[in-house]
């Protein structure tokens, strides 16, 4: 006479834990991965006066919509036009300091620059003949730097020509297709009677390198932190 009643009980059990199972079988989701992604920030310096400035960021990792602070320190003949987030423009902000907004990517900052013109004689440095130099600068001939109260140390090596050129003194133009680096041929030091010190410089280039244009030409005085320009009209 139980058995039916045990019957009974039984089937009750079996829809119970049929109903568990289907509503557990419902209730499963896949996991979701909450962890936002993160891109990475490097920098990039392609320019010719890399070696007199530093680009730095405040941030190498990070995840979309956050700021970074790009942070440009350069020397006084540098003057940052604009600064770069790949392919878009930072913002300007104060004391060197640019932001941008992290995309959904990598990104890579670079800076370009424009040349603020130091006039000769602010810091002891001076042109030999600076107006025929802005007006027609023959480069088939030395153009002569005078270093004023502060000479630079009487140190050269052999440049690839086998030509004696001057350690702590660089030559740059801005327009590389006017003065491209390999045109500037040597720095020849004018020594005066302390032999171990050069009171001025002969800058001479290599004329088959050099093309007739506007070009802005950066004497570099690094052992004592000097800078001197001239806006040249080169003519050949």
């Amino acid at each position: 006479m139980k058995k039916p009643f045990i019957l009974i009980i039984s089937i009750l059990l079996l829809c119970a834990l049929s109903a568990t199972l289907t509503v557990g079988c419902f209730d499963q989701k896949e996991p979701v991965d909450k962890t936002p992604e993160s891109y990475k920030i490097t920098t990039e310096k392609t320019d010719v006066f890399k070696d007199y400035y530093t680009v730095s960021t405040d941030k190498s990792l990070t995840t979309s919509g956050k700021t970074v602070t790009v942070t440009v320190d350069a020397w006084d003949f540098l003057k940052v036009d604009k600064v770069f987030a790949n392919d878009a423009a930072c913002t300007e902000g104060e004391d060197g300091k640019y932001t941008f907004t992290m995309p959904e990517e990598d990104v890579t900052v670079r800076v370009e620059f424009e040349i603020n013109i130091i006039p000769e004689g602010e810091n002891g440095l001076k042109w030999a003949d600076y107006e025929q130099l802005t007006t027609e600068a023959d480069l088939s001939r030395s153009i002569e730097v005078d270093f004023g109260s502060e000479p630079i140390l009487n140190s050269v090596y052999a440049n690839p020509e086998g030509y004696s050129t001057m350690y702590y003194a660089k030559v740059y133009s801005t327009n590389q297709d006017v003065i491209p680096d390999e045109a500037v041929r040597r720095i020849e030091p004018i020594v005066g009677s302390n032999g171990a010190y050069a009171i001025g410089a002969w800058i001479s280039f290599d004329i088959t390198k050099v093309n007739a244009g506007k070009t802005v030409l950066v004497f570099i005085d690094t052992d004592n932190d000097r800078i001197i320009t001239a806006e040249l009209n080169v003519v050949k």
